[in-house]
């Protein structure tokens, strides 16, 4: 008996807030897809840093002990 009041089928969507307008799916993957490129570029530029500043340290060493040790 209380299903009629509570049941109303089509009155709300069940997407999430932002994919309801038109072109929000649209939106959210460009929105994604730069994101993903920008955690990329910032995931090789650590990568680079670290690898090249280990380079550097071996370098450093290496000097030090030719230094050290005529």
């Amino acid at each position: 008996m209380i299903n009629v009041l509570v049941n109303r089928p089509n009155h709300s969507s069940t997407k999430p807030v932002y994919l309801r307008l038109p072109r929000s799916q649209l939106y959210l993957t460009g929105y994604l897809a730069l994101f993903g490129v920008g955690l990329l570029g910032t995931t090789g530029g650590l990568y680079s840093l670290i690898k090249a500043s280990h380079k550097s340290y071996r370098a450093m060493m290496m000097a030090v002990l030719i230094i050290s040790f005529p």
